[in-house]
């Protein structure tokens, strides 16, 4: 899934990155790639009314470190 990206990133010689992501799927998925993720930088928001029940749903099924 993540191949386009880390391809991207080759191409620019660019081997190592700190990633902005709360997804851990993405971290994996890079290194596959040969991508090495030095380090993970939480995107961290509020939550509110609107965005609460969605946040937990993609924490609860897809393991968003949220």
């Amino acid at each position: 899934v993540y191949f386009p990206a880390a391809e991207m990133l080759r191409q620019l010689g660019i081997h190592k990155v700190r990633l902005m992501t709360n997804n851990p799927s993405k971290i994996d998925q890079l290194a596959a790639c040969g991508v090495e993720v030095t380090e993970r930088v939480a995107h961290v928001f509020a939550s509110n009314q609107h965005n609460e029940r969605y946040l937990a749903t993609k924490a609860a099924r897809s393991g968003h470190m949220i």
